[in-house]
């Protein structure tokens, strides 16, 4: 009887300590990611925003107004301008890891929730031009797309953004 006891508390004490292990492994986890998501979008900020902002100053110095531009004009801008390019792909590059859980998308909201959503309403005439023009069947960009969606989303959610 009291070799059963024994085997019973073996088996309770190492089910905790199987819970206390996975437990700890999850929070680390979930710390990694956020701190990857934060160190990823810091690097994003200092090499992407800036560029992005110097289009977008373009645009309003040079009256660019891509909602009222046709599909030829937005296409000669977008030959003119490889900048625009440039940034959508690296945009596109860092959702990609939004929309495969490597990093948070809390956390993107949190630090530049409404940046994004703002560059994808500001470009997203070059975006469907892109798509319209292109041999990939329309899926360029659709990380981007699928990641302000989810932003759109959250923000929905919440009274914080309302």
């Amino acid at each position: 009887m009291g070799c059963i006891n024994m085997n019973i508390a073996t088996i309770i004490i190492s089910g905790v300590a199987l819970l206390v292990s996975l437990t700890s492994a999850v929070w680390s986890f979930l710390r990694e990611r956020r701190e990857s998501t934060i160190k990823a979008y810091t690097l994003f900020q200092n090499e992407i925003v800036p560029e992005i902002n110097k289009i977008k100053a373009g645009f309003r110095e040079n009256g660019i107004d891509l909602k009222s531009m046709n599909n030829a004009q937005i296409s000669d801008l977008i030959s003119a301008n490889i900048q625009i390019t440039i940034c959508l792909a690296r945009i596109e590059y860092f959702c990609v890891g939004v929309n495969t859980r490597i990093y948070s998308i809390r956390i993107l909201n949190r630090m530049g929730g409404s940046f994004f959503c703002d560059v994808f309403e500001t470009f997203r005439p070059i975006i469907q031009v892109k798509r319209l023009n292109d041999k990939l069947h329309g899926k360029h960009y659709d990380e981007f797309e699928k990641c302000v969606q989810h932003l759109h989303r959250i923000r929905s959610r919440s009274r914080y953004y309302r």
